[in-house]
């Protein structure tokens, strides 16, 4: 016999305490009041054969006592749920799994009811399951994202599962359906068939005896699969725009690609994308100013577009208004640096001479040209060191110089090229530090370092620039303005402006609060946004597009997944909504109504032994 509503020690507590509570409603109930009588010589021969029946009215209120007992052990049996069966199962556990991947947000059918989204049918292929699962059947729901969520623990009570289920919302990415499946798998053991999912996605025939149902069609789509912002280098002060529209559909798709800052139209561009087809291209020109930009595709007359997905057609992006840089120059003059200095309108410079520097104004970097004077800079680009108070060694002098290695992975040298063939009359030969990136080399001596050490920065060039054609190439302002942007960025890295959703945040971001700053989704997840601005953490932001704000740099988040915007990519679903059930599981004779007959019988067996006196 199996108790499937009270354990033995509930059970036991229970009657123990009411076989208290009945001991003394009985020894309550023995108590005699007074009676005033008019003649007691007449109760006296009734006194004195008290006595001689005591025993027999003890036993009939112990009768009664026994009766009342086993009443309340009936009733108590009975809410125990007890149950007569060698093969019960006690804890049948299942595991609800619904995809919440942002492909699960596509229409159910572009022709069909409004909104009716795949996560929605999921839902109620779920509902309807957890609606069959026997009285005594345990169940979870895992929301599978970029790592399991179990949202409710193992319940028998519907209330919680069907509540659950409901309040579901796919994020904006890719989900690990996989590993939300050996999460399931792991809770029920050896009976993989207790695992349901519930997904777009065709099944899996790794996962053996787990039950799928694939919900969705195959259906047209057209996504901003590309969208990205840099700073050009030929133009300081402006940004270029990348982008990139791809039609997923099996027709031809007349669209367009409106580009916004707020409410100002910056771009307005007609597509036309053959079935399959790809269009990308760069806007240039854009002001560098602190805007945020927001892609969207419309319909070919500007109305919105209801393809099968709609978070895919927004994309975004941050600029931020260019830092000017405060630079001072220790040294005599010099036409090549000054001319490039002079064609950057980003950058407030003056000369000092070697006696005037004092290492106390406020400039961003000092470029020190052929003298190093006893104070350094934090921040500095240090061409032909010379002297005791330089603070990069040499080791000796080498003539005719060819750079045969460059270390293009550093962000000095990024975009630079090759330099096989620059001339270098003479230059010292650098000695690196630990540390040290050896920028440029000439048959294994370094003549261009890098030095990051703390919070102090240097780029050390070991030759004089009147003594090379370096100043002639296009790679001179190259490097120069490569220098200045990592001697000034601060970090290690540079604050991103760009993410997709799923990829781990950098710690410039994670470190620092990060705040929700619109637009607002579609969603109902993010509804109750009041204002513009909201708290959130980083794992919000790797869930939902948008842009952000983390001290006080703004970045973008995308999601730019062609896994997920391709819905022709996954076969159309075979399985029947009907042909998925939890089994029907044999759980014993329920002997609760037996019991409460019982109770009631014994009822009345009190009701009638007390009016024929037994008892009482």
């Amino acid at each position: 016999m199996h108790l499937f509503g009270l354990t033995i020690l509930q059970l036991a507590s229970l009657l123990g305490a009411s076989v208290a509570v009945i001991a003394v409603l009985y020894r309550l109930r023995l108590r005699r009041r007074t009676v005033v009588v008019s003649f007691a010589p007449l109760w006296r021969k009734v006194v004195r054969d008290r006595p001689a029946t005591s025993l027999f009215e003890r036993l009939r209120r112990l009768l009664s006592l026994l009766l009342q007992v086993a009443f309340v052990f009936l009733v108590l049996l009975a809410v125990a749920r007890p149950r007569l069966s060698d093969d019960a199962e006690r804890d049948r556990r299942f595991v609800v799994v619904i995809d919440c991947s942002a492909s699960m947000q596509a229409l159910m059918d572009l022709a069909g009811t409004p909104g009716r989204m795949r996560l929605d049918k999921a839902k109620d292929l779920a509902r309807g399951l957890v609606r069959r699962l026997g009285e005594t059947d345990r169940a979870m729901i895992v929301s599978a994202e970029l790592t399991p969520e179990p949202v409710t623990a193992f319940e028998t009570d519907r209330r919680p599962l069907l509540d659950a289920i409901r309040l579901l919302q796919s994020y904006h990415g890719r989900s690990d359906l996989a590993e939300a499946v050996r999460f399931a798998q792991s809770l029920v053991g050896d009976a993989p068939e207790r695992v349901f999912v519930f997904t777009d996605r065709a099944p899996d025939a790794a996962f053996g005896r787990v039950q799928w149902r694939q919900v969705g069609n195959p259906l047209d789509n057209v996504a901003i699969t590309r969208f990205a912002v840099r700073k050009p280098l030929g133009s300081p002060g402006e940004y270029e725009l990348f982008f990139g529209v791809t039609n997923f559909g099996k027709t031809r798709a007349d669209v367009r690609l409106s580009l916004r800052d707020g409410l100002t139209s910056l771009e307005d561009r007609p597509l036309r994308l053959a079935p399959g087809g790809r269009a990308s291209d760069v806007i240039r020109g854009i002001a560098g100013k602190d805007v945020r930009l927001r892609a969207e595709i419309t319909r070919s007359d500007g109305g919105e577009l209801r393809d099968a997905i709609q978070i895919d057609n927004h994309a975004f992006a941050v600029v931020e208004a260019p830092r000017v840089l405060r630079l001072t120059v220790v040294g005599g003059e010099n036409f090549f640096l000054d001319s490039v200095l002079k064609s950057n309108p980003l950058i407030r410079w003056k000369r000092v001479g070697p006696d005037e520097y004092a290492g106390d104004d406020d400039a961003d970097v000092v470029v020190f040209d052929g003298v190093v004077p006893p104070v350094g800079a934090p921040r500095a680009i240090i061409i032909n060191p010379k002297g005791a108070d330089s603070p990069v060694a040499s080791s000796g002098e080498i003539s005719d110089v060819f750079v045969d290695e460059l270390a293009t992975e550093h962000p000095v040298m990024r975009f630079v090229g090759r330099l096989r063939d620059l001339t270098v009359l003479k230059s010292q030969v650098l000695t690196p530090q630990t540390g040290d990136v050896v920028l440029a080399s000439c048959a294994g001596s370094p003549v261009m370092l890098a030095r990051e050490s703390g919070n102090r920065r240097l780029v050390a060039l070991g030759f004089d620039l009147k003594d090379s054609d370096l100043v002639l190439r296009v790679a001179f302002p190259k490097i120069f303005r490569n220098a200045l942007g990592w001697l000034t960025s601060g970090e290690a890295s540079s604050f991103p402006s760009g993410l997709t959703t799923g990829e781990p945040l950098p710690e410039e971001i994670r470190a620092k609060a990060i705040e929700f700053r619109g637009p607002f989704p579609r969603d109902t997840h993010l509804k109750s946004v009041s204002g513009n601005i909201r708290r959130v953490t980083s794992e919000f932001v790797r869930r939902h597009v948008g842009w952000y704000s983390a001290g006080g740099h703004d970045f973008a988040v995308n999601m730019s997944d062609e896994a997920v915007s391709n819905l022709h990519a996954v076969p159309p679903p075979t399985s029947r909504d009907d042909a998925f059930s939890p089994g029907r599981a044999s759980v014993g004779w329920e002997l609760w109504p037996w019991l409460v007959a019982c109770a009631l019988v014994l009822t009345l067996l009190e009701w009638f032994s007390y009016h024929r006196r037994w008892t009482v």
